[in-house]
């Protein structure tokens, strides 16, 4: 029989979405000989009435045929739905709807078009089977001598080459087609024509994304274009499975990792040399990535005092791009406590002056010196204090070349320590070379020279002149040595 058959396909699109208990929709599509819009007694069943099944919004659920006694069925979850007939070749229209009193055996097919459907019908657990149809206008001829059964399995997703695309998914099924007629000749399906009844055949590949697939099978010789009407296609449909493909690839990615954090010492007074290991990147991207300096000192560089932020990118070539950072720190000079003695330096070199050694030089201040060698004082008992928080003292006795009865004490205190150049400075020696790098400069200077013996009373004020105090080997302009003169006022 073929409506067992055709109940079949359709319980496998609706099984696989049930959740919950099923009932059921059905009813009969009778020939309504007198048009009473009522089943009589003796009117009967139409064979092989195309069906559709709606949902209120007019969602497409299902189809199915009618059996030879035009009997139907839908199997459905609790609901609301609308059931559409399609006219039988056979008919020329459809009984009027709903004319007669008894809703069990009245027509409820609203035409005239085709197809007509039903107004909405409430499925609750029990089955509703009272949903008929009647046509009018038979005008059938022979019957149809042979019978098509069709099968629908095996339905298979193939990714199409594309594991992490599911949008080109496609998928083939196995039809098996028979017939009650004799396995003589063929039948025809999807383009091709005289298959073989009884042997599987596989079609596809469908695009999952189109949705369910609709075909006629028709038998090759009996079918309407060779004078059986009444041999009508059979409708096959193939829900399509899941796509098996993943999921879209994830976007390519791009990480680049920078160093920590680094801290140094100054070196000298320009900071100092550093050399830090270069980031790295990893990317998703075919082809790589590739690590350039964006912005701050490359590895190998002289990095000032105080802190310098550096900033690497990596590219891909996806036209990704990501950056990271890091700090590199270096510590200012810093002199602890210490105390140098205070020694005599010789007349600068170059000079043609000669005579004995000096650490002080006064120009016109003691009345009735003005010699050359009057002007020169040598030190004594000195010595240079410089403290932590970048401060220093100096302190001496001073007499006079001359007049060793001449003499000062000397009291100088300076401040403002920096391993930076201010304004003017360095101030570099004619005479010899001097490397000024690792120098160092007190930028603020007072004191007194407060007269004893001889100069009992005199007391001079002291404010620098010129560039600034500056500490370092070669820094007194005289002699590679250690500290510069003072230059007094």
């Amino acid at each position: 029989m073929l409506f067992p058959r055709l109940l079949i396909l359709w319980g496998l699109l609706l099984t696989m979405t049930a959740t919950q208990a099923q009932s059921s929709i059905g009813g009969v599509v009778f020939n309504d000989a007198n048009n009473s819009g009522v089943r009589d007694a003796g009117e009967a069943g139409i064979d092989g009435v195309s069906i559709n099944i709606y949902s209120p919004a007019g969602q497409w659920l299902g189809w199915t045929n009618t059996a030879a006694d035009g009997t139907y069925s839908f199997n459905v979850q609790p609901g609301s739905y609308k059931v559409c007939f399609n006219l039988h070749w056979a008919y020329t229209g459809f009984s009027q709807a709903n004319a007669g009193t008894n809703d069990n055996i009245d027509s409820d097919a609203q035409g005239p078009g085709s197809p007509a459907c039903t107004a909405d019908v409430q499925v609750g657990s029990s089955p509703v089977n009272n949903v008929f149809c009647g046509m009018v206008g038979n005008t059938s001829g022979p019957s149809c001598p042979k019978d098509i059964f069709t099968q629908v399995s095996n339905i298979v997703c193939n990714n199409n080459g594309t594991p992490n695309d599911p949008s080109d998914d496609t998928f083939t099924f196995t039809l098996l087609v028979t017939t009650n007629g004799g396995n003589d000749w063929g039948f025809d399906v999807a383009g091709q024509t005289m298959l073989d009844y009884g042997v599987p055949i596989v079609l596809g590949p469908y695009p999952i994304s189109a949705g369910i697939v609709f075909l006629d099978v028709q038998d090759h010789d009996y079918n309407p274009n060779t004078g059986y009407p009444g041999c009508l296609p059979k409708h096959v449909q193939a829900t399509p499975p899941a796509p098996c493909s993943s999921g879209p690839p994830p976007p390519p990615t791009v990480n680049i990792n920078c160093p920590t954090n680094v801290t140094v010492n100054a070196s000298g007074a320009n900071g100092a040399t550093v050399t830090y290991t270069l980031p790295t990147a990893t990317t998703t991207c075919a082809g790589g990535a590739s690590v350039s300096l964006l912005s701050g000192l490359a590895s190998g560089s002289v990095f000032p005092s105080g802190t310098s932020t550096v900033v690497y990118q990596a590219t891909n070539n996806c036209g990704q791009s990501t950056t990271c950072s890091f700090v590199v720190t270096v510590n200012p000079q810093t002199i602890c406590q210490t105390t140098r003695t205070i020694t005599n330096s010789t007349f600068p070199c170059g000079s043609n002056i000669t005579g004995t050694n000096y650490g002080l030089w006064l120009d016109g201040v003691v009345p009735g010196l003005n010699t050359t060698l009057g002007k020169t004082y040598t030190l004594s008992n000195g010595s240079f204090v410089e403290n932590a928080d970048g401060t220093a003292s100096f302190t001496a006795v001073a007499t006079n070349n001359v007049n060793s009865n001449f003499t000062f004490n000397v009291s100088v205190q300076l401040c403002g320590r920096t391993f930076n150049p201010p304004a003017n400075s360095p101030k570099l020696p004619d005479c010899f070379t001097a490397t000024p790098t690792n120098w160092y400069y007190y930028t603020s200077m007072c004191g007194t020279l407060t007269g004893t013996n001889g100069l009992q009373g005199a007391v001079l004020n002291i404010t620098p002149i010129g560039p600034s105090f500056q500490v370092g080997t070669g820094a007194n302009l005289n002699q590679n040595i250690l500290v510069r003169r003072l230059g007094l006022i």
